[in-house]
């Protein structure tokens, strides 16, 4: 690892990014009580919702995967670099299990 105490501009934009897209994450979850943004979740039930929110969800987690991978190439900053780490093996692991139940994995 090549990380500082310094940050960069890739630095900021993945903390950036980070904010919204764990809201988003937050806004997803809340879906599984009964309330959808989305006109094709909202009508789905059993089996048919739980294939749609977990497809949703593993597009959500390869995009901080993405994102992640953004920061490790050009980040700078120890601790963002570390915390990018930490995101890509977690979120790897999670889609590897969301895709199981999909007959995916």
């Amino acid at each position: 690892m090549t990380g500082t105490d310094a940050h960069n501009a890739q630095d900021v934009a993945f903390a950036q990014g980070m904010i919204p897209h764990h809201r988003q994450a937050l806004d997803r979850a809340r879906m599984t009580a009964g309330r959808s943004a989305s006109a094709e979740l909202e009508g789905a039930s059993g089996a048919a919702f739980d294939r749609m929110f977990l497809t949703m969800v593993i597009a959500h987690h390869e995009g901080a995967v993405e994102m992640a991978e953004a920061e490790l190439a050009q980040g700078r900053h120890g601790p963002a670099r570390a915390m990018a780490e930490d995101v890509v093996s977690a979120q790897i692991a999670e889609i590897a299990e969301m895709r199981k139940p999909l007959g995916e994995g």
